[in-house]
C-alpha cells in the first residue's frame, strides 16, 4: 500500500510538472518601471498580451520620465508581432502595418534569433499614451510619461523702453512626476529675465509657481520680441514663452491676459479663461481676437471675437473628448499692434477594459472575469459599477461595486457571472452579453462581457433534470413518510 501511495504522489507531480512547463513561457520577464534614467526592458509578444500570465499582469503599464532614452527589447512566444507606440494619440490600429505618426519596431516572432529592439526617445509631451501590438487587439497598455508641464501669465507684456514687467510663470506635476525644477531663460540682447524663487521644488500631481521679471534695456528698438522662460530637472524640460511688445514712453498700447492659466477637466467638459484686454498710455482702439490650438482634438469658443473702444473681456471655452494636455492660444490684433496669452488644458479620463472577454458557465456554476479600470492623463476618482446582462439569464455581481482610481493609476473588479437558477427553473443554454458600465460625474465607459452558458453533464433531461433543491425537498418528504410508516407500524404491533 505504501508503495501505491508514493507511486501516486510521483505521477502527481510530473503531472504538475509538465503543466507548468506548457502553459508558462520560461522566457517572460517583469517590465520594470522606468524614471529618471536610461535603461533597457523587455516585452514578450504572447497574443493573449503583453508578457501575457505573469505576475506583473497583462499589458502592465511602463513609466517612463521625459527625456528618457528607453530602449525595449522585444520576443515572442507564438505568432509575429510588432511594437507601436501611439505618439499622435489617434488610436491603436490593427492591421499589421505601422500607423502614420506612430513609432514601431520591425516584426519579430519566434524564429527571431535574438531579441528586436526599438529605442524611443521620450521627447514627446508628459502624459498617457498607447502601446500596442500592430497585429492583435487584445495587445494593448498604457506608456506613461512623467513630467512637468510651464505657462506664462500674462503670456505678453508691453513693456517701454528702460523698464520691466512681471510674468508668473506656473509649473504643473504630469503623471506623478516629482522634483526640484531649475528655471532659465533666453532672450534678444538687451533684455533680460530674473526668477523669485529661482527653482521650483514640485510634488507628485502639485503645482508651483515663480515669479519672472523682464527688463528692457533703453536702447532695446521699439518693435515685438518673445522670451523664453525653460523649467530643467534632471532629464525633463519644458518651456514657455512670454511675448514682448517695446514700446517708446507714451505710445497707446494693450495687453492680453487670461485667468486661470491652466485648467483640469474631464472629457466632453468645458473649461474656462477669462481673456482680459486692457488699455496702456490711453489705447482706445478695437482688439479682435482669435483663438488656436496646438491639436485638432481641443474645440475652442469666444463669447466675444471683438473688444471695442480699448478694456474688456471674452470667456474662451475649450473641450476634447480625448485625453491628453493641450494648449490653447489667444490672440488679440488692432493695427499693427498684436499680443496673445496662452491656457493649457490638462484633459483627464479612465479607460475600462476586461480580461477574459467571453466568459463559459455550464448550467447551475459560475464564472469569473477581472475588469480593469486605467488612470488616464491623471484622472482620479470613485467609479461605480453596473452590469445589464442581454437577453436575461444569467446574473452578474462585483466585488468590489466600486473603485477608486488615484492620478496615474489603475484599480481592478472581479466580475462573477452566475448560471445557477431558482427552486423550479434553470439557466436557458445559449449566449449572453454583460454590458459593464464604469460611472464617475459625468463621465461613463462601458466593455462588453461575452458569456456562453452551456448544459451541466450531471444533469439529464426530463424529471431527472429537475434542480438539485427539489430533489432535496422531495428526499425529505419520502424520509418523513417511512419514519412516521415505522412509527405507525411499531404501535400497532406493540398492542
Amino acid at each position: 500500500m505504501a508503495e501505491v501511495k508514493r507511486s501516486v504522489l510521483v505521477a502527481s507531480a510530473l503531472l504538475l510538472l509538465g503543466l507548468a512547463i506548457v502553459l508558462f513561457p520560461p522566457t517572460l520577464h517583469l517590465v520594470p518601471t522606468v524614471g529618471g534614467s536610461n535603461r533597457a526592458i523587455a516585452l514578450i509578444g504572447n497574443y493573449l498580451g503583453w508578457n501575457y500570465s505573469l505576475s506583473s499582469g497583462t499589458n502592465p503599464p511602463i513609466t517612463v520620465t521625459q527625456g528618457d532614452t528607453v530602449v525595449i527589447k522585444l520576443t515572442s512566444v507564438d505568432y509575429t508581432h510588432q511594437f507601436a507606440l501611439d505618439l499622435d494619440r489617434d488610436g491603436p490600429v490593427f492591421m499589421g502595418l505601422c500607423p502614420s505618426g506612430d513609432n514601431c519596431s520591425g516584426r519579430f516572432d519566434p524564429t527571431t534569433p535574438t531579441p528586436t529592439s526599438i529605442s524611443i526617445p521620450v521627447s514627446f509631451t508628459p502624459g498617457t499614451y498607447k502601446y500596442f501590438c500592430t497585429f492583435h487587439s487584445t495587445m494593448v497598455g498604457d506608456f506613461i510619461v512623467q513630467g512637468f508641464t510651464t505657462a506664462s501669465n500674462p503670456s505678453s507684456l508691453a513693456i517701454v523702453q528702460g523698464s520691466s514687467g512681471t510674468s508668473t510663470m506656473s509649473l504643473n506635476s504630469v503623471n506623478g512626476f516629482s522634483g526640484s525644477v531649475s528655471l532659465s531663460y533666453s532672450a534678444p540682447s538687451g533684455i533680460t529675465a530674473s526668477f523669485s524663487p529661482m527653482s521650483v521644488p514640485l510634488t507628485s500631481g502639485g503645482t508651483g509657481t515663480s515669479q519672472a521679471t523682464i527688463s528692457v534695456a533703453s536702447t532695446v528698438s521699439t518693435g515685438s520680441y518673445t522670451v523664453t522662460l525653460t523649467g530643467t530637472s534632471g532629464s525633463a524640460m519644458q518651456s514657455t514663452t512670454v511675448a514682448i511688445t517695446v514700446t517708446a514712453p507714451g505710445s497707446p498700447d494693450f495687453t492680453v491676459t487670461a485667468n486661470p492659466t491652466s485648467s483640469t477637466v474631464d472629457v466632453r467638459v468645458a473649461g474656462n479663461s477669462t481673456i482680459t484686454i486692457a488699455s496702456l498710455n490711453g489705447f482706445t482702439g478695437t482688439v479682435d481676437l482669435a483663438t488656436a490650438t496646438n491639436s485638432t482634438q481641443l474645440a475652442c469658443a469666444l463669447t466675444s471675437t471683438s473688444i471695442p473702444g480699448g478694456p474688456g473681456t471674452s470667456i474662451l471655452s475649450c473641450s476634447s473628448s480625448t485625453a491628453a494636455n493641450y494648449l490653447a492660444t489667444v490672440t488679440g490684433t488692432s493695427g499693427m499692434l498684436s499680443h496673445m496669452a496662452t491656457v493649457v488644458y490638462h484633459v483627464q479620463d479612465f479607460s475600462v477594459s476586461a480580461n477574459p472577454t467571453s466568459v463559459s458557465v455550464t448550467q447551475g456554476s459560475t464564472g469569473i472575469t477581472t475588469i480593469t479600470f486605467t488612470s488616464l492623463n491623471g484622472f482620479s476618482g470613485t467609479l461605480s459599477l453596473t452590469g445589464i446582462v442581454s437577453p436575461s439569464g444569467p446574473s452578474v455581481s462585483f466585488s468590489p461595486a466600486s473603485i477608486t482610481v488615484s492620478s496615474g493609476g489603475s484599480g481592478m473588479s472581479t466580475v462573477t457571472v452566475s448560471a445557477v437558477g431558482g427552486l423550479y427553473s434553470s439557466v436557458a443554454v445559449g449566449n449572453y452579453s454583460i454590458n459593464v458600465t464604469a460611472t464617475n460625474g459625468s463621465l461613463s465607459h462601458s466593455t462588453t462581457i461575452q458569456v456562453t452558458v452551456g448544459s451541466s453533464n450531471s444533469s439529464p433531461s426530463g424529471a431527472l433534470g429537475l434542480p438539485l433543491t427539489v430533489w432535496a425537498g422531495v428526499a425529505v418528504v419520502i424520509i418523513g413518510v417511512v419514519a412516521v410508516t415505522v412509527f405507525l407500524v411499531k404501535r400497532k404491533t406493540a398492542k
